[in-house]
């Protein structure tokens, strides 16, 4: 993962291991997880996103119920995502 600045100009870099054997779709969403994840830890509030895997991005925008492993998934990005209630 890159994070890039409104000019491009590189910021970090980060990656990450996940043990295991996942389906195509999980391994992307888990990957937008992680991102997710550092750019909270981070602090960062106005961030936009780059992604490769329509699909996914699709289901996190969707708000459609899945009770599979993947929609669990898809459920803790979207926990990201929501406004923070003050």
């Amino acid at each position: 993962m890159v994070l890039r600045d409104d000019s491009g100009e590189f910021i970090a870099a980060h990656t990450c291991w996940i043990q295991g054997c996942l389906q195509v779709r999980e391994a992307e969403v888990v990957g937008i997880l992680e991102v997710l994840s550092w750019v909270n830890e981070m602090g960062l509030k106005k961030v936009c996103f780059e992604f490769d895997a329509k699909g996914v991005v699709k289901a996190v925008g969707k708000g459609q119920e899945d009770l599979s492993e993947f929609g669990s998934l898809v459920e803790c990005c979207r926990s990201f995502l929501e406004p923070e209630m003050d």
